[in-house]
């Protein structure tokens, strides 16, 4: 007999306290909103892309958090969107970081920067210009031998580029 009362008071437990489990999802969902509105600000304060890009990365953090704890919520399109967005900005100044190193003659610092951009973004748009850049700054350091690895490897990815022709001329000197 106290089995049977056992059991049909632990089967009538969702009833009696529907609004326990009600309260749980609210909350759940009350923190899917949290986290996403916190990234959503960040993304909405992160600054042109030559500033400082501190509040960019925390945007990223906060967004990529808001992923890995809810990747089923309905908001994981548009966080992508906002990630994407702030990825760019980001790989923007490095290329421009890396470009002003280049056009100021500092041919080390811009290598350098070159080849951390290209680590860092491997699909870039830009990619073609800065292996072509990472040529002439090996070239301009007079690094022949890294000059023909990475001018192999430009003429690989890029063999018809406008570009292409003007790191012939390099490399036949």
């Amino acid at each position: 007999m106290n089995k049977i009362i056992f059991f049909i008071s632990v089967l009538s437990i969702p009833f009696l306290h529907k609004g326990c489990f009600t309260d749980i999802t609210e909350k759940i969902s009350y923190e899917d909103q949290i986290l996403f509105e916190k990234g959503r600000r960040y993304f909405l304060s992160s600054p042109n892309f030559d500033l400082d890009q501190t509040k960019t990365k925390i945007a990223i953090e906060k967004l990529s958090q808001f992923i890995k704890d809810y990747p089923n919520s309905t908001k994981v399109k548009e966080v992508y969107n906002f990630i994407e967005k702030l990825l760019n900005k980001i790989e923007k100044k490095d290329y421009n970081i890396a470009n002003y190193y280049f056009l100021t003659q500092k041919y080390q610092s811009s290598l350098i920067c070159f080849q951390d951009f290209i680590k860092n973004f491997p699909k870039s748009s830009l990619k073609e210009e800065a292996m072509y850049k990472i040529c002439v700054c090996q070239h301009k350091l007079s690094n022949r031998k890294n000059f023909i690895k990475s001018y192999d490897e430009y003429m690989k990815n890029f063999p018809y580029s406008s570009n292409a022709k003007k790191l012939e001329i390099l490399y036949k000197n």
